[in-house]
C-alpha cells in the first residue's frame, strides 16, 4: 500500500501525524539542502508515492 493511501486510511489525525512526522524526523537529512539551508519537498512526495516505511526502507 502506498504511503498516501496509508495516510488516507488512518483512523484519526494522531495516527496520520505519527506517520508523517516519523518520516520527516527520520529523514530530515534527505529533505535539507546543506548548501542553502532550505528544505525540499520532493523526497517527501516520492515517499508518499512509495510503499517504503518511515525509515525510507523497502518492506
Amino acid at each position: 500500500m502506498r504511503n498516501f493511501d496509508r495516510i488516507k486510511n488512518c483512523e484519526d489525525e494522531y495516527e496520520m501525524a505519527d506517520l508523517i512526522c516519523g518520516y520527516i524526523f527520520n529523514n530530515l537529512h534527505k529533505l535539507r539542502d546543506n548548501d542553502s539551508l532550505e528544505y525540499h519537498s520532493l523526497p517527501f512526495l516520492e515517499w508518499l508515492r512509495s510503499n517504503r516505511n518511515i525509515f525510507d526502507e523497502e518492506p
